[in-house]
């Protein structure tokens, strides 16, 4: 939903720019909320951290709800117009891929700080530092993915990371 969002609120020509403006809010909060999460949750504990984030989250709701405009429905789409999309062999495929790398991304996260202390025997700076350098590479990525989408083509962008990935 937030990729037809975006196509909705910016022009034509500024919407890969505009996507990689969006998916850098992920690389960011992967810059700062996973090193910091993994600092104040081993000083504050674990549930105080996420009593944190979900306060986070109600303001970046509340200001969403402020500035962003009202986008009236374009058409009526029933629930079936979902499945026949799917149904498409490329999109989906692309879902199937996307639901993966997520599913991946997010299983990362949740068992990367005890592997790193108890198989490598990193300390909580350490962990801070690592998921730190993982972010910045998140979010550089993201910004360079976005670059060339809007320069290139996607299907370049994608064999380009797909190689480096690969190196």
């Amino acid at each position: 939903m937030s990729i037809a969002t975006m196509m909705r609120l910016v022009p034509e020509d500024l919407v890969p720019r505009g996507l990689s403006i969006m998916f850098s809010g992920v690389s960011a909060a992967t810059i700062a909320a996973a090193p910091l999460g993994s600092y104040f949750g081993d000083l504050l504990g674990w549930r105080d951290v996420f009593r944190m984030a979900a306060l986070l989250g109600v303001l970046a709701l509340a200001v969403q709800f402020m500035t962003l405009p009202r986008m009236a429905p374009t058409g009526l789409t029933r629930l079936r117009t979902l499945f026949d999309v799917l149904m498409r062999p490329r999109v989906g495929l692309g879902m199937l891929a996307a639901a993966l790398v997520f599913t991946g991304h997010f299983a990362f996260f949740t068992f990367i700080r005890p592997f790193l202390e108890t198989v490598t025997g990193v300390g909580v700076n350490g962990v801070a530092t690592i998921l730190l350098g993982f972010g910045v590479a998140n979010f550089l990525g993201n910004y360079l993915g976005g670059w060339m989408v809007e320069r290139n083509s996607l299907r370049r962008a994608v064999l380009f990371a797909i190689a480096l990935v690969r190196c």
